[in-house]
């Protein structure tokens, strides 16, 4: 065996006191509800890209169940575990359940488990146990979707995370239970504070640690981290630069249209499938989301090409190639894509017929559409003219009258025909205004 009896209870003690360590100065708390997941029996599955926030959400429903019962956690980071087998999973587990009173409520928490090898046996076994409440993160959408719908059909609920939402910033700064009571805020000091924290927020973004020191240099090691460690060596790539120079113009072209064929034959030189599969291995480490043509024929919406929008637009910019006076529209536009896919909203870009472009027609679960673009300001005639004319065209080629477009700090009504646009600040549409809209 391994890990003997003393070396087990010295790692789970380290990492209780991990669990209930006092962080409330260094970690923002994460809006996302765990409440209805604590009463139901599946196991649940927490997602998300390294860095940000799951071990921090962890230990919010460890604080919150602990007065409750036992909490078995694991987190699977610890550099003690990197020969962890699945079968010491058991052993683990029984010695934990030495210490314990048993009678009690039982909370399992495993943190960043898919680097233990078949670790879906295990919580399969777990799931069939109604005695149990389980909680599991990982940082690859493959090795969890996968594996899970096979084993555990039925019996799993996903909670996906994403770095911090603007809401989520809003809500840590105000120190306020409900976003919402900032939201209906609209005193000068409070809009003074929300505008502040968007400029925070465009020049930082929402991984935590970034946003905390204002400081985006480790964004630069998170980048490197996800493609050492959840592609290069999970994935067991040999062309290692290929797949790096793939990474490296996703981050460059980001927000922006990417030809994979172009990026096959003329930049890089290797097969078109192979460039499509390192993308593939991009979206799911979850570093990047794809967005399609929006077409009502299924044929050309496959055939077209695709945009690809960083989890976090400031990783973008600091792993690619930006050009520093256009920046900050490519930065807004992706925290709009961003907040949409959080939304739960199908995200597509769209083309007229007359070659203008729609950013976003973003499509609810109930089958509602609205046509968005994304615009720094509408102070440019020009500009403003192009913006309206190609929300007309999506109005009228795709009948649709839920018109908005979303900016840094521009708000008004536009009439347009029989409807209107909506033009409203990003920080008031992230906080839930125009939510009539979706």
């Amino acid at each position: 065996m391994l890990y003997t009896s003393v070396t087990i209870a010295n790692i789970l003690a380290d990492h209780k006191q991990d669990l209930f360590s006092n962080r409330s100065t260094s970690e923002l708390h994460r809006i996302a509800d765990y409440s209805t997941h604590m009463r139901t029996p599946e196991v649940s599955v927490v997602t998300g890209v390294r860095r940000c926030g799951k071990s921090t959400f962890l230990r919010q429903i460890g604080v919150a169940f602990s007065n409750q019962g036992n909490i078995h956690y694991i987190n699977f980071e610890d550099q003690r575990l990197s020969r962890f087998h699945v079968d010491d999973f058991r052993i683990f587990f029984q010695e934990f359940l030495l210490k314990v009173d048993q009678q009690q409520p039982i909370l399992i928490i495993y943190d960043e488990i898919q680097v233990v090898e078949e670790w879906e046996r295990w919580v399969a076994e777990l799931s069939s146990k109604k005695s149990y409440k389980v909680f599991i993160s990982g940082s690859n959408a493959k090795l969890l979707s996968s594996e899970l719908a096979t084993l555990l059909t039925g019996r799993h609920r996903d909670i996906h995370l994403w770095p911090l939402s603007f809401a989520e910033i809003v809500q840590n700064n105000f120190r306020v239970g409900n976003v919402e009571e900032v939201t209906t805020d609209q005193s000068t000091s409070a809009i003074v504070e929300k505008r502040k924290l968007f400029e925070s927020y465009l020049t930082y973004g929402g991984f935590p640690r970034a946003f905390l020191d204002q400081d985006c240099t480790i964004l630069r090691q998170y980048f490197s981290d996800i493609l050492l460690k959840d592609i290069i060596a999970r994935k067991r790539i040999r062309h290692i630069d290929a797949v790096q120079e793939v990474g490296s113009l996703l981050c460059s072209t980001n927000s922006r249209i990417f030809s994979k064929r172009k990026t096959a034959t003329q930049t890089l030189g290797i097969n078109l499938l192979t460039v499509t599969k390192f993308c593939d291995y991009f979206v799911d480490s979850y570093l990047f989301s794809e967005i399609k043509l929006f077409s009502r024929s299924k044929r050309k919406q496959i055939a077209g090409r695709s945009k690809f929008y960083c989890v976090d637009p400031l990783v973008a910019k600091q792993t690619g190639f930006y050009y520093s006076n256009d920046s900050k529209y490519w930065i807004l536009e992706n925290h709009i894509c961003n907040e949409l896919l959080r939304r739960g909203m199908q995200v597509h870009y769209w083309h007229s017929r007359d070659g203008y472009e729609v950013d976003f027609i973003a499509t609810s679960t109930n089958g509602r559409r609205i046509a968005i673009q994304s615009a720094v300001s509408l102070d440019n005639p020009e500009a403003r003219s192009r913006e309206i004319r190609a929300l007309k065209h999506a109005m009228n080629e795709l009948d649709i009258n839920q018109l908005l477009i979303i900016t840094e700090n521009t708000a008004e009504t536009i009439p347009l025909e029989n409807t209107v646009i909506s033009v409203i600040p990003f920080y008031d549409w992230a906080l839930g205004f125009g939510r009539d809209h979706e």
